[in-house]
């Protein structure tokens, strides 16, 4: 116990003194000299002099051996010189892991992802903003989007890519793009003659979708625009199952990716139609990684916003 107290009681008196001053008893032992250990830090020597005394007092020993050749540390001194170096070394990295935290160097993004299977452009995203930040890890969170906006005002994630509106009341928002949607129908079917499908097109069709299929709410909401369709809810497990239903005929589904099946289905773009995906945020996050994720997709939707105006 008391060994702790005295430790405790030299800690207070050093509060005082900073890094540079352990500098200057560093390149003291180093250079053997107050002088070339002044002209090295670039200070005066008696500024430099005066504080190795003012430690020196604080700690109640001699560090230096003062001579007309120099100076060389003591007993004491070269005790103190291990210590000193793993603190200039540990302010360093702490320096060092602090700025690559404020410049988005280092550090965590949490994204909440969107209830529909994102397209190429997400990816595209993601692989420029790792890019741009090649050591943040990303972590991509897949729950329901009331959730996920909660969490995102408790700065538990990030950002949360929606589908729909991009902003939310006190919150931060950015529309992104429009997602793409298709139609899957049977390779018999109709419409598959159509290298793309208008909406009027779709009137009196009839649509299905699997129970549990977290994207239902949007494309449901797409469907309101079609005059007199009508849709069923299976309760189906795998999404092959839906498309054996679809190969049957037994009805149209909605997606925005290409599907992989053995089931004769086949996909057509919805024309002029997509899903809106936005970035929603807190206004309060701090997260520097943010700032940049933010960042490189204002730029993606600069660049895809010009894509389309130079294709139209």
């Amino acid at each position: 116990m008391k060994a702790q107290r005295d430790i405790a009681a030299i800690a207070q008196r050093l509060d005082p003194f900073l890094l540079k001053h352990w500098r200057f008893i560093l390149a003291a032992a180093e250079e053997g000299s107050f002088r070339r250990a002044a002209d090295r830090l670039g200070v005066q020597q008696s500024t430099l002099s005066r504080r190795i005394r003012d430690i020196e007092d604080a700690m109640g020993a001699t560090l230096f051996s003062r001579s007309h050749a120099g100076v060389r540390p003591t007993f004491a001194g070269r005790r103190l010189l291990g210590p000193a170096r793993e603190i200039l070394a540990q302010a360093s990295q702490a320096a060092l892991a602090v700025e690559r935290a404020g410049t988005a160097q280092d550090g965590v993004l949490r994204i909440g992802l969107p209830p529909i299977t994102s397209g190429a452009r997400l990816t595209q995203l993601l692989h420029r903003f790792l890019q741009v930040c090649p050591h943040v890890r990303v972590e991509l969170v897949d729950t329901d989007p009331a959730s996920q906006c909660q969490a995102a005002r408790r700065h538990e994630l990030d950002v949360v890519i929606q589908a729909g509106a991009s902003a939310l009341k006190g919150e931060a928002g950015l529309d992104l793009w429009n997602e793409p949607v298709l139609i899957v129908m049977a390779e018999r079917d109709v419409l598959a003659g159509s290298p793309a499908i208008d909406l009027d097109e779709l009137a009196g069709r009839r649509f299905i979708f699997m129970a549990g299929d977290p994207a239902l709410p949007v494309f449901l909401n797409l469907l309101a625009h079609v005059p007199n369709a009508c849709f069923s809810v299976e309760p189906l497990a795998r999404e092959t199952n839906l498309l054996q239903l679809v190969a049957l005929g037994q009805g149209l589904t909605l997606t925005t990716v290409s599907v992989s099946s053995h089931a004769p289905v086949t996909c057509r773009p919805l024309t002029g139609q997509g899903l809106p995906l936005g970035a929603v945020w807190s206004r309060s996050n701090p997260n520097p990684a943010l700032t940049r994720f933010l960042s490189v997709a204002r730029e993606l939707r600069k660049y895809l916003g010009h894509r389309c105006a130079v294709r139209t």
